[in-house]
């Protein structure tokens, strides 16, 4: 048993020890008493915990990401004042297991705030989904100032900046959470998502997105496994969310089966979305896009256009031969030089002479 169970254990024998001699002392008929003792145990069971989150959260990354300037990697630590940045192409989350998550899209800018039981941050470009189960506040600054949430009821809140200035949507109604003025709001009714079918649809989404990712591995596509790691991480985180859920609407009295509630059914519509997702990863075309080569046969009875010739080439021309005459002057001449080597190489030498014998 840990602290905060033997404390409330405490609690609760202290006042029944107390009821009992009010009890004993004024004369109080036992019904009233159990009456009383049902009030206080109600009351305790509204009383939560105060969610703690955790000092830091886990990354998970799809495509180039940035942490405080540099390159970030799955399962980095992120830590108040971490700064995350995202590309066209890249997607990042922020996971702290049953306290939450921050799924940044792409071209996003946000720098990571943690006070207490406060899962907050600054939203300077792109587009945030926050899930903050009940008891856990949220507090996202913009532009336009902060967005808010009091923390006693479950949310799921997408803020948008991309166009300049702040939106903010929920599938469920938007009490609860505080906007600055001229912050378009907008909130989707929906009736109520049974509890066992949603936690047993996100079991079933996982199921699908692991099989998806062993026939990615398999064809060693990178980009597909890589984005199927995205969303197989959104849903697991879910998951855990609204199992937690689950248990708490079990044992939650009628005030706060409302809250649970609402959050269930938000965390069920996106696990929705993220399968969806998930399926246009291995879709194809969808993220690695490549020309495609289409053959089109011509109709049966389609003119035939008769074959192109093709041009004759040009014959180059062929260098005129030179003149006879010319040919047999040269002849002549190279024939009378090769005749005086000959004859002097075989003439014997004389020094005292130094002129040559004319050629006979």
């Amino acid at each position: 048993m840990n602290k905060t169970h033997l404390k409330r254990a405490m609690a609760l024998t202290l006042v029944v020890t107390l009821v009992l001699c009010q009890s004993f002392v004024t004369g109080t008929p036992l019904s009233q008493v159990v009456s009383k003792l049902q009030h206080y145990v109600a009351e305790a069971g509204t009383i939560r915990s105060a969610a703690k989150l955790p000092r830091a959260a886990s990354l998970s990354v799809r495509g180039p990401v940035t942490l405080n300037g540099f390159s970030a990697s799955d399962g980095a630590t992120v830590f108040s004042g971490g700064g995350i940045k995202t590309t066209q192409d890249s997607t990042a989350v922020l996971s702290f297991g049953q306290m939450g998550q921050v799924e940044l899209a792409s071209a996003s800018n946000f720098t990571l705030a943690l006070e207490g039981t406060t899962l907050g941050g600054q939203l300077r470009a792109g587009r945030a989904t926050i899930v903050a189960p009940a008891g856990v506040a949220v507090k996202i600054v913009t532009a336009d100032g902060p967005i808010l949430t009091d923390g006693k009821d479950a949310v799921v809140l997408t803020i948008d900046v991309t166009s300049g200035k702040t939106r903010v949507e929920s599938s469920r109604s938007l009490t609860g959470v505080t906007t600055p003025a001229g912050v378009e709001r907008q909130a989707t009714d929906q009736q109520d998502i049974d509890p066992q079918e949603a936690l047993r649809k996100a079991s079933d989404a996982v199921s699908q997105i692991q099989k998806m990712q062993t026939a990615a591995r398999q064809a060693k596509d990178v980009i597909k496994l890589n984005c199927l790691n995205d969303k197989l991480l959104q849903v697991r985180g879910l998951a855990n969310v609204l199992e937690a859920q689950v248990k708490d609407l079990e044992k939650a009295d009628q005030n706060a089966i409302k809250s649970i509630q609402t959050g269930i059914n938000e965390a069920a519509v996106r696990v929705n979305n993220l399968l969806s997702e998930a399926q246009q990863c291995v879709g194809e075309n969808v993220y690695n896009p490549r020309e495609t080569q289409v053959n089109v046969a011509p109709p049966v009875d389609a003119p035939v256009d008769p074959p192109t010739p093709f041009p004759t080439p040009t014959p180059t021309p062929t260098p005129a031969a030179p003149p006879v005459g010319k040919i047999i002057t040269i002849t002549t001449a190279i024939t009378s030089t090769a005749a005086l080597a000959a004859e002097l190489a075989n003439k014997p030498s004389n020094s005292n002479n130094n002129t040559l014998s004319p050629i006979r």
